[in-house]
């Protein structure tokens, strides 16, 4: 989604990252990498709490932001207690080095169907330091697509090196889904 045109929306609240250090075992199912925390982490949007189920990496981005598109993307999936999905993404581009991530970038499984275990990891550490965000609602990015997915994009993006996006683009290879039309859809931008 190109993320050109919201509209600013003073209503919108803040999210409330209430991660804490866990546990973490990385996948790779063929078409992305992804993790999973062994315990409840969550946030707080909109006056709801939402676990977080799973993480996932794209290279490139899926979202642009006024037509430019971004080295790469974190999704952070998370779920209510009514099973209401929404996803958190990070975007990045290449930059400095995040110390952090090269945790990460050592667990990054490379066959399919391998599994890497990762002890406390604090995902607080790979957030953009401003939490102003876009919302829309969209869906999933991934086969078959189900829709009903609120979408928060934070609009601050994170850099890594060019080093460690090469090194999750090689595990994973260019696994975005090409960039889709607004539509009727209306972006709201928070404050």
């Amino acid at each position: 989604m190109d993320i050109s045109k919201a509209i600013a929306s003073p209503e919108l609240g803040y999210v409330e990252f209430d991660y804490t250090p866990t546990a973490w075992d990385f996948h790779f199912n063929g078409k992305f990498v992804y993790g999973k925390p062994s315990d409840l982490i969550h946030v707080t949007f909109e006056e709801q709490t939402f676990y977080l189920d799973e993480m996932r990496f794209h290279t490139p981005s899926e979202h642009k932001i006024k037509g430019e598109p971004y080295d790469g993307e974190i999704q952070l999936i998370h779920r209510n207690d009514r099973g209401e999905k929404m996803a958190i993404s990070i975007l990045f581009w290449e930059g400095s080095r995040l110390a952090s991530f090269d945790l990460l970038k050592t667990k990054i499984p490379r066959k399919v169907g391998s599994r890497n275990h990762l002890v406390g990891f604090d995902l607080r550490t790979l957030l953009p330091r401003k939490k102003q965000y876009y919302r829309y609602s969209g869906s999933f990015t991934n086969p078959p697509c189900k829709e009903g997915l609120t979408w928060v994009v934070m609009r601050q993006a994170i850099q890594l090196s060019g080093h460690q996006i090469d090194q999750l683009t090689l595990a994973q290879g260019k696994n975005n889904r090409p960039t889709q039309k607004l539509g009727s859809r209306v972006p709201l931008r928070s404050r």
